[in-house]
């Protein structure tokens, strides 16, 4: 937010040397990750590939090696960029965040946790410690799919997605766009058009055409609306 010049706090607080907050770990069947976990760690935890293999996947497409390095996963998620990959990955994976502070603390589902541009649930007084991802089911498929300028750039427009499929037939979708809003957002209307179905190329164009038909994007100097 400094280096966009939006913000310009009269004081920071170094939260790197808490290293309590670093950390990647099978929890039963739910997948913990440290607020401080830097990217690089996320990338080539081999945990986080079988817990959450959509994660690894946009990490094909997150940041450049300097931003891995520094960058955490926590961070990112409170930074909640519109065209940020993260933000929907813990949307479409049915995350929850764990936000602590004086008074307690307070678990918040990834997909309430995104308002709006640059803008989260956490409240002045909390931090965010922890993201709990379930583990990925057997029958689960998933995909991560982005446009951007160049690699490793913020997506002009991204997909991630979810889809429970135990028989050949679609029983729970999880699809949610980057790139189109003021947030990380659940397609609902596609959703909607692929539960319920056995996953041919009729079904994928429709659920495909309502995904289009419920965004509006916006037009910036990178891409167009009709572009998006």
């Amino acid at each position: 937010m400094m280096n966009l010049r939006l913000v310009k706090p009269g004081s920071l607080i170094d939260i790197n040397r808490l290293t309590d907050l670093d950390y990647i770990r099978p929890e039963r069947d739910e997948l913990a990750i440290g607020a401080l976990t830097r990217h690089t760690a996320a990338a080539s935890s081999p945990v986080v590939a079988e817990f959450c293999p959509l994660m690894t996947a946009a990490y094909d497409h997150i940041a450049h090696r300097a931003v891995r390095n520094r960058g955490s996963v926590g961070g990112n998620l409170c930074h909640a960029d519109p065209s940020s990959e993260n933000p929907a990955v813990a949307v479409a994976s049915g995350a929850t965040l764990v936000l602590k502070s004086a008074d307690g603390e307070r678990r918040v589902a990834a997909e309430d946790f995104f308002l709006g541009l640059y803008e989260t649930a956490a409240q002045q007084n909390e931090l965010l410690t922890e993201i709990r991802i379930p583990k990925a089911p057997a029958h689960q498929g998933w995909s991560f799919q982005e446009t951007s300028t160049r690699k490793g750039d913020f997506a002009l427009v991204g997909i991630a997605a979810t889809l429970d499929c135990p028989n050949g037939t679609c029983t729970n979708a999880r699809i949610v766009a980057v790139g189109v809003g003021e947030r990380a957002m659940r397609l609902d209307a596609a959703e909607v058009a692929i539960t319920g179905a056995v996953m041919d190329d009729t079904d994928l164009t429709a659920a495909a055409e309502a995904a289009r038909d419920s965004v509006d994007p916006p037009s910036d100097f990178h891409a167009d609306s009709e572009f998006r």
